[in-house]
This record gives C-alpha cells, sequence and structure tokens, in this order.
C-alpha cells in the first residue's frame, strides 16, 4: 500500500524527493511500469533515489526511457542496484537524450570496461552532468581511458567520484593529459587506488 501511495504522490506531483532506497523486496514490473507512467506525466520530482534497489534489466529500461525527456529530475542515484554493464548501456542512452540531469551516482555495482565507456562515453554529448559517481566498479584502466577521453572537451562535469575502481599508476598518463584540458574539474577522487600522486 505505501509504494501505491508514493507512486500516487509522483503521479500527482506532490513531491520533489523519491526515496526508493533499500526496498525489502525488488520493484516488481508493474510497480516499474506504473512509476514510469508516473515519471513521464511528473512535473516536480527533482531527484529519485534507487539505492540498495533490485532492479531487473527490463525495469531499468522502463525507467531510462522515462527519465530521458525529464524536465525536471536532476539527480539519480542508482548505486548497489546490482547495475550490468547492459544496464548501465541501458542508463547511457538516457544521458544522451536528456538536458536535465546533473548528478548521477552508480558506485557499487559490477559494471566492467564496457559499462564504464558506454556511460562516460556519453559525457563528450551531455554538458549538463555535473556529478558523476562510479566509484566501486569492476572496471580496468582500459575502461577508464573512455572516461579521460570523455572529458577533454566535457564542460560541464565539476566532481567525479572513481575512488577504489582498480587503478594503478600505468593508467595515470591519461588523467594527467585529461587534467591540462579540462577547466572544469574542480573534484576528482581517486582515493582507495592503486595510485601514487
Amino acid at each position: 500500500e505505501s509504494m501505491e501511495l508514493l507512486l500516487q504522490s509522483v503521479h500527482d506531483n506532490t513531491i520533489r524527493v523519491l526515496d526508493l532506497r533499500g526496498l525489502q523486496e525488488p520493484l516488481s514490473s508493474r510497480d516499474v511500469e506504473n512509476l514510469s507512467k508516473a515519471i513521464r506525466g511528473n512535473t516536480s520530482l527533482n531527484a529519485i533515489n534507487l539505492q540498495h534497489t533490485d532492479l531487473e534489466i527490463e525495469g531499468v529500461a522502463e525507467l531510462a526511457g522515462a527519465l530521458q525527456f525529464s524536465d525536471n529530475v536532476t539527480s539519480l542515484d542508482v548505486s548497489d542496484t546490482g547495475m550490468t554493464d547492459v544496464g548501465a548501456m541501458t542508463w547511457s542512452t538516457m544521458l544522451k537524450g536528456n538536458e536535465m540531469l546533473q548528478r548521477l551516482n552508480c558506485s557499487c555495482n559490477p559494471i566492467s570496461d564496457a559499462g564504464i565507456r558506454s556511460i562516460t562515453s556519453t559525457l563528450e554529448y551531455n554538458q549538463t552532468l555535473r556529478e558523476l559517481n562510479v566509484a566501486d566498479s569492476r572496471s580496468s584502466v582500459a575502461g577508464f581511458d573512455t572516461l579521460w577521453t570523455s572529458l577533454w572537451n566535457n564542460t560541464s562535469l565539476t566532481a567525479l567520484n572513481a575512488s577504489r575502481s582498480d587503478l594503478s599508476d600505468s593508467g595515470m598518463e591519461p588523467v594527467g593529459v585529461m587534467l591540462t584540458r579540462n577547466h572544469m574539474l574542480q573534484s576528482l577522487d581517486l582515493g582507495g587506488n592503486d595510485v601514487s600522486l
């Protein structure tokens, strides 16, 4: 019943923040479908937090489709949702069409090189995202190379968290090149990596 009330609040434009962190049960396909419909018609929702929520790939596609052209959601937290590379690719498609999202947290997910490449390659086109958190991913230095290259010409991202991402000194040269070309990034968190700065 509480899920129905939340969905009704989204539908009725009466809440600004939708916090579904750590639901005891996965969102059902019906819940995701209803949530997506409510988001499409919503004009007041600014933030969605799905942290620790079990999302099936079909649900990710449904939500990403609803958010792709959202005119009001500026913050999305999909950290620790079990997101795989396929899910990351779905969210990256959303980022290509979204011109409002400013904060994306997809940390603590088993995203490997393909997923990191997919999300970060959108930074060449998306010029509204301000904060990106990809900490605790399973990507290698090769996956992060796309991130550093994508940031060469990005004029919006000001904060990036790539901590605890298994980076090493061997992968830091592209970071140095990116930092000489990108003058917008103000915060870069590489803590918990095997790098000597």
